[in-house]
């Protein structure tokens, strides 16, 4: 994977789901989506955000962010 911060890694329908979760909750996605634009890898994200996408997104953030 090349050095794109985590929310370039999403695919469209993921990150449609993350911004639809943000226009819903604004104040706690703001920095949920912060955290995703200045982070490479998904180990760095906080423990909420990492379970925040992993139940947006209903998978395993492993799986949402493969180590290649």
């Amino acid at each position: 994977m090349q050095n794109n911060s985590l929310i370039q890694q999403l695919s469209r329908e993921d990150l449609s789901k993350i911004y639809t979760r943000a226009a819903e909750y604004p104040s706690i996605s703001t920095k949920l989506i912060s955290d995703l634009l200045n982070n490479k890898f998904y180990g760095d994200l906080t423990y909420s955000h990492v379970r925040d996408v992993e139940s947006i997104l209903g998978k395993k953030i492993i799986d949402i962010f493969p180590i290649n």
